[in-house]
């Protein structure tokens, strides 16, 4: 809120505020190899994709955060990986798959993305497109996370309405206990996999309500009551590449976005612990922070770009909201009003 007397207030957008996602450290000679690839740049779809590659091989885990834009603990927490440097494996971080549902705050605004993920391939529209593009990027990976928020709380038997078999927070899920892979021998034990990383998640969370628990949605059984998971980047990925995917859901109850992301961050390093992705020193980030452009709403409107130099009239009791903030600094950004805070 901005609690200013003045009938209007002219805020001119020259500076921000950043938090760094790492601790400032010196690394070592010969870093990982970075890229980051922009898809539809300077518009509501835009798709960064970071890819980091470790000193030494190794497999290569990605992680898709975003693909709903109202659960915000999953692409918070894929930002925190964007910047790694690795000493083995590979990462593929998108942190926000579907922007324009972000920037919106809502689940899709043309469909559910995350139901999108079929044989076929589309390009009817640009968020076909996109997942045309994460495909491409499940192909080339070993292993998938599929970073969520849902409601309420997971638990195997029925508790109340908020807690019980159906609900989704606080889980780790996969479509199957074990998949065998056509064709072969191999079996991907997938509820051995996510047992392993719970066991070694849960003793850092005090909540018993907020510990995590292995959810199997049984999905391509005929009596599954989530035959609508068949669409899902998950199911794409292990039936169509034969790789490990889950989808790692926070609740949307807990009561602070950071404690999402807290919990978000402690699965994902235990994942890539399982896997053997092995982190090395954080980047160092020496450059000034400039601002390129926010895209800011007021009062729950529909949300504007503004650039440097340029003004947001308020008046006095408006609430405003940032929703994605562009700077030379890749992530931790956020928006800070002079004067106001």
């Amino acid at each position: 809120m901005c609690p200013d007397p003045k009938p209007i207030t002219r805020v001119l957008l020259l500076s921000f505020c950043i938090t760094l996602s790492a601790f400032l450290a010196f690394p070592t000679p010969g870093l990982s190899k970075k890229e980051h690839i922009v898809y539809f740049p300077n518009t509501a779809y835009e798709l960064n994709v970071y890819k980091i590659y470790g000193k030494q091989p190794g497999k290569t885990l990605m992680l898709i955060g975003g693909i709903q834009g109202n659960e915000p603990g999953g692409f918070l927490s894929a930002d925190l990986y964007a910047d790694m440097s690795l000493a083995r494996g590979n990462l593929v971080v998108v942190p926000r798959a579907n922007f324009y549902s972000i920037i919106l705050n809502q689940r899709g605004p043309h469909g559910d993305m995350n139901r999108k993920f079929t044989n076929g391939e589309s390009a009817s529209s640009t968020e076909d497109k996109i997942v045309t593009i994460l495909k491409k990027l499940i192909s080339e990976s070993d292993y998938l996370l599929n970073l969520h928020d849902g409601a309420g709380y997971y638990y195997p038997k029925y508790i109340n309405k908020w807690r019980n078999p159906m609900r989704f927070g606080q889980s780790i899920i996969a479509d199957t206990n074990e998949y065998r892979v056509p064709g072969t021998n191999r079996v991907i034990k997938m509820e051995e996999i996510a047992q392993k990383v719970i066991r070694e998640v849960n003793p850092h969370i005090e909540n018993e309500l907020h510990k995590f628990h292995f959810m199997n949605t049984k999905t391509a059984a005929q009596e599954s009551p989530h035959r609508e998971q068949r669409q899902s980047a998950t199911y794409y990925a292990l039936t169509e590449h034969h790789i490990p995917a889950f989808g790692v859901e926070t609740s949307k109850f807990l009561p602070s976005i950071d404690l999402k992301v807290r919990y978000h961050n402690l699965v994902i390093n235990a994942f890539k612990r399982a896997f053997g992705i092995v982190p090395e020193s954080p980047s160092l980030v020496l450059d000034p922070p400039l601002l390129k452009y926010l895209v800011v709403s007021g009062n729950g409107q529909i949300p504007l770009v503004r650039k440097v130099n340029q003004t947001l009239e308020l008046q006095a009791g408006d609430a405003i909201h940032g929703s994605h903030i562009e700077s030379n600094v890749e992530r931790g950004v956020r928006l800070g009003i002079l004067g106001r805070g």
